[in-house]
């Protein structure tokens, strides 16, 4: 796959996620949901995937993201650019700082609204250049992303 494609694709999936997040912290109940970004093995390459569990609500879904993982900065990066800007600065959603709970085998942040919702994204596969996308992240909250 080219890298022109793989950035079109990391937009695209990107843009689910962000959709998906957006549907679950409008919920008029409070939950609490995760998302995992993970890996798996299709045919001769690791490719990326989402989990998504919100069991108040009955909602789980297993997505191939059609990322390898051979890219997933290129995703990873889309993703953070993107929640920083539709996220970061909504009074009723507050996102945290990255963190690791080895414990829980947890490396990401979270996302909570004024009613109580809180979804983690914990990434779970995270490729060679992840602590660039961190920093990325943490430099880019420090600075005033928008």
């Amino acid at each position: 796959m080219k890298k022109e494609n793989i950035k079109k694709t990391a937009k695209e999936k990107s843009k689910v996620v962000i959709e998906t997040l957006e549907l679950i912290l409008i919920d008029s109940i409070p939950v609490l949901g995760e998302l995992e970004f993970a890996s798996v093995k299709s045919g001769k390459e690791e490719i990326c995937t989402l989990e998504i569990y919100v069991p108040k609500r009955g909602y789980e879904r297993h997505w191939f993201m059609e990322v390898p993982t051979l890219y997933s900065n290129i995703f990873y990066e889309q993703l953070i650019l993107d929640l920083l800007e539709n996220f970061e600065n909504l009074e009723k959603i507050k996102m945290s700082e990255f963190y690791k709970e080895n414990a829980k085998n947890f490396y990401g942040l979270k996302l909570e609204n004024s009613l109580g919702s809180v979804i983690t994204l914990n990434f779970i596969w995270q490729g060679e250049h992840f602590e660039e996308i961190v920093d990325l992240y943490h430099k880019k909250r420090k600075n005033g992303f928008c």
